[in-house]
């Protein structure tokens, strides 16, 4: 199944690049830019999310390794 899975979305994939193209095709070149802008911040965005789930995932491994303070504890630690 996930091998059929894996097809569809090659295909759907192949689809939306052909589309993407179409339009490429006939958009102006200021269109373009905006269109290249736009790509390059949603792949940064999406870089800088996988980056905070990955530190997200190590801090709840090492609260699981190490353990947690509480919020009374930590401000007692800090005299506060």
């Amino acid at each position: 199944m996930s091998e059929h899975n894996n097809s569809n979305d090659r295909r759907n994939r192949e689809g939306l690049k052909q589309l993407l193209l179409q339009e490429l095709e006939s958009a102006s070149d200021i269109t373009l830019e905006k269109a290249l802008d736009f790509i390059r911040f949603l792949n940064y965005d999406e870089r800088e999310m996988r980056q905070d789930l990955d530190d997200a995932r190590a801090a709840f491994e090492e609260a699981k390794q190490v353990g947690t303070i509480s919020l009374e504890d930590l401000k007692q630690e800090l005299s506060l």
